[in-house]
C-alpha cells in the first residue's frame, strides 16, 4: 500500500481504513469500524513484539482491521491506549520511546516512506505559552529520566537544569532547518553533546 502525507492527519498518512497522525511523543491511529460495532468487548487489539494487529471479534464481520511490523519497537502494550466511538471508530494512541521520539517517516514497516522534508515542522517551542513550555520540559526531562534507568545509566548522566532542557527543545527545533549540516537527518542528542555539553556528565 502506498501512503501519502496528509495534513489532516498531522505528520502522517491515510489508508483505505485508518489514518495515522503524530507529535515527536505518540501516535494516534484511526480506524474506521462497520456500524455493528458497539462495545469494546467486539474490538481485540494486540501487540507482539512488533507486530500490531487490531481486529473485530464476536461480531457478524469478524476481520482484522489493521495488521502489520511496527517501524519501531514501543516497548511492549503498557505503551498503547485506545476508545471505540461506536459504530464509527477505534483511536488508538502509541506513546513513543525515548529513542525514536523524532517525526517517523512511515508507522508500517510495510507502508511507502513519506518524505521527510514533506512533514510538517514541531510549532516553534518560544513560540509557545509558558505553560506549554514548562509541561514540554517537564516531559523531556521525565522521558529523560526513564531512559536512563531503563539503560542502567540513572545517576550518571541527568538532564542539568531547566535552562538545559529550554536549549536541547531550541537545538532539536533548528536541527532541521535549511542551513543546518544535519538537515534531513534524525535528531541524535549525542551529537549535541559533543558540541556544546548540553548534559552534565556526574559519575
Amino acid at each position: 500500500m502506498t501512503a501519502k502525507v496528509d495534513t489532516d492527519t498531522q505528520n502522517g498518512a491515510t489508508h483505505e481504513n485508518f489514518s495515522w497522525s503524530q507529535s515527536i511523543f505518540e501516535v494516534d491511529m484511526k480506524i474506521t469500524v462497520p456500524k455493528s460495532v458497539l462495545k469494546g468487548k467486539h474490538v481485540k487489539v494486540s501487540l507482539k513484539g512488533s507486530n500490531l494487529r487490531v481486529q473485530l471479534v464476536a461480531t457478524p464481520e469478524t476481520e482484522i482491521l489493521v495488521e502489520g511490523e511496527l517501524e519501531y519497537d514501543i516497548g511492549g502494550e503498557d505503551k498503547l491506549s485506545w476508545t471505540l466511538t461506536p459504530g464509527e471508530y477505534i483511536l488508538l494512541t502509541l506513546e513513543k520511546p525515548f529513542k525514536v521520539q523524532k517525526m517517523w517517516t512511515r508507522l508500517f514497516k510495510w507502508e511507502t516512506e513519506l518524505e521527510a522534508q514533506n512533514l510538517l515542522n514541531e510549532a516553534p517551542f518560544e513560540s509557545l505559552e509558558e505553560e506549554e513550555q514548562q509541561k514540554i520540559q517537564e516531559l523531556m526531562w521525565k522521558q529523560r529520566q526513564k531512559y536512563l534507568v531503563q539503560e542502567g545509566l540513572a545517576g550518571k548522566e541527568t538532564l542539568a537544569t531547566t535552562q538545559d532542557q529550554k536549549t536541547l527543545a531550541m537545538l532539536k527545533e533548528a536541527w532541521d532547518k535549511d542551513g543546518s549540516p544535519f538537515k534531513g537527518t534524525p535528531f541524535n542528542p549525542d551529537v549535541l553533546q559533543s558540541m556544546g555539553s548540553i548534559f552534565s556528565d556526574k559519575a
